[in-house]
């Protein structure tokens, strides 16, 4: 399995992410009112969020799985 696959079938798994997002405080489910998630498009908090789903993502399935 490539990264590509193995972090498309993660996005993909709605409870991971929600998951992801109560630990992490994070809010790629974008939860919320429509401007508060405006304001996290905006400010790039949403891309800076998921580069870190991205980084947990190879670190702690990814990898494991591959050795």
């Amino acid at each position: 399995m490539t990264f590509e696959d193995c972090l498309t079938k993660c996005v993909g798994n709605k409870e991971l992410v929600q998951q992801f997002d109560r630990l992490t405080g994070s809010n790629l489910c974008h939860q919320g009112v429509p401007v508060d998630l405006a304001v996290d498009k905006a400010t790039g908090r949403i891309d800076s969020e998921f580069m870190n789903f991205v980084d947990f993502v190879f670190e702690f399935v990814y990898m494991p799985l591959n050795h």
